[in-house]
């Protein structure tokens, strides 16, 4: 299976976008001439894991950098004639104000798309304790759901 498989590791958002940006499918692959178990019922997926979290590191957690990036993901698999993923894993760091719960393991894990993020990039944070942005915000999964429709794994493995 690993002939099937392009895995690219992009350790910062910039490197991500690049990579979409320039990526082109490997000759064949839109035209869904790979085997698997059910032939050409589904088309090659193009999968971005862990985005909202590069987007943390990199300053720009904002709804106009995840438009900006999303935007480019979903142009890159319908250029390639692939199925867009977007997959980021639950945290507990993120969001917990008591830091010896997350550091002790026992604080519950959250969704990171439940989160607030400023409209614009380059927003700043203030406050103590209780950090909150400067200005308008909008959920991350609003933001997410122009581009995207949310479906739990469990469901997608169901589906197939």
């Amino acid at each position: 299976m690993s002939r099937t498989v392009n895995l690219a590791f992009t350790p910062t958002l910039n490197h991500l976008r690049a990579y979409l940006a320039a990526y082109a499918a490997p000759q064949g692959l839109g035209e869904h001439d790979i085997t698997f178990d059910k032939p050409a019922s589904r088309p090659p997926i193009l999968a971005v894991i862990n985005a909202l979290q590069l987007h943390t590191s990199s300053g720009e957690l904002s709804a106009q950098g995840l438009s900006r990036t999303l935007a480019l993901a979903l142009a890159t698999a319908v250029r390639s004639d692939m199925r867009l993923v977007v997959g980021d894993s639950p945290t507990t760091a993120e969001f917990d104000t008591d830091d010896s719960e997350s550091q002790s393991g026992t604080a519950p894990l959250r969704d990171q798309w439940t989160q607030q993020v400023p409209l614009l990039s380059g927003s700043i944070r203030f406050g103590g304790d209780q950090r909150v942005w400067a200005g308008r915000t909008i959920e991350a999964r609003r933001v997410a759901g122009r581009w995207c429709q949310f479906t739990k794994l469990e469901e997608l493995q169901n589906e197939g």
